[in-house]
């Protein structure tokens, strides 16, 4: 029994490792070169919403995958809800935080980033835990 366990859970980890990983690099790479064009072509000031919003994205979009990992065995698919509800409140507080908190922040400016980041975000992390969950045929 220990060793089918230690398995389980080592390749529990490496799908979680190979999710973040791809949610990450989807991310980085849109903010990455998004920020790049913004910044060669004189409108640096852009990149600011774009920095900020990419954090706003990726922190709770690595904690919904972490959770439905976590409760996915305990919980089933109530795991993904529960992941959904806290990445959007998460990024909901943020979003708060931030533009209360930094007034020379352009609203619509970052909440375009932030919209087309978060979206992004979500179809790769859908995509990736739908390739996880057992398919059943359709009659």
């Amino acid at each position: 029994m220990p060793i089918e366990s230690s398995a389980k859970s080592s390749r529990n980890s490496a799908r979680l490792i190979g999710r973040l990983i791809s949610v990450l690099v989807v991310l980085l790479v849109v903010a990455c070169c998004i920020w790049w064009g913004l910044w060669f072509s004189g409108r640096a000031e852009l990149s600011i919403g774009l920095g900020w919003a990419t954090g706003l994205v990726l922190v709770p979009t690595v904690i919904s995958v972490i959770v439905v990992e976590v409760l996915q065995s305990r919980v089933g698919q109530l795991a993904f809800l529960v992941a959904m509800t806290l990445r959007l409140g998460l990024t909901l507080v943020g979003t708060l935080l931030v533009v209360n908190g930094r007034p020379d922040l352009e609203i619509w400016n970052f909440a375009v980033w932030l919209l087309l980041l978060y979206f992004v975000a979500m179809a790769v992390e859908t995509r990736s835990l739908l390739q996880s969950v057992p398919q059943q045929g359709v009659r």
